[in-house]
């Protein structure tokens, strides 16, 4: 979508414009016949799910990666997964480009897993993010649960539901060779 500002000339040979936004963007001036172009870089740190559509109608499910924008000059990015029912996240270090900005993949987890991912580079801390390994069909397909069947139609006074499943767990156990 190309917009057009009006320029103000505040002196001979200098003009000015206000533009507003959020997002970076690309101006081109053309002025009898001379044109100049420039890169504006908004400084607002905000991290997307990718591949990034314009405009966003929603995100991908699932996601290839995440993009970054905006950190510090001379900071490393720094990318948290965390796997929903493990003890602990998968890090991921990632250099920022001269915009301050970052991309990353997606780390392997089992289809249906539920990860949340958290980001900061230098004084930027992003607002964590969540998406489903394989995409959001697939979620549930990691836990196994036992059915119980019922005379009495789902969701009445008196019927069954099924317990989630119980993560697995270490077994305190002497060492030993079968094979």
């Amino acid at each position: 979508m190309l917009d057009q500002v009006a320029l103000a000339e505040e002196s001979p040979g200098r003009w000015t414009a206000t533009i507003a936004g959020n997002d970076d963007l690309r101006v081109r001036v053309v002025c009898e016949g001379n044109e100049l172009e420039a890169e504006v870089d908004i400084e607002r740190p905000r991290m997307f799910p990718t591949p990034v559509w314009v405009p966003m109608i929603g995100a991908p499910d699932p996601p290839d990666g995440f993009l970054g924008t905006d950190c510090p000059d001379g900071t490393t990015a720094y990318v948290f997964f965390q796997a929903l029912g493990r003890p602990a996240p998968e890090v991921r270090t990632v250099a920022i480009d001269a915009k301050g900005d970052w991309t990353v993949g997606l780390p392997a987890f089992a289809d249906g897993t539920t990860v949340e991912v958290s980001a900061s580079c230098g004084s930027v801390a992003y607002p964590s993010r969540t998406y489903v390994a394989g995409g959001s069909d697939t979620l549930g397909s990691t836990s196994t649960t036992t059915s119980t069947t019922s005379s009495t139609a789902p969701g009445t006074p008196g019927t069954a539901t099924p317990a989630p499943a119980v993560p697995a767990g270490a077994v305190a156990a002497n060492p030993a060779y079968t094979g």
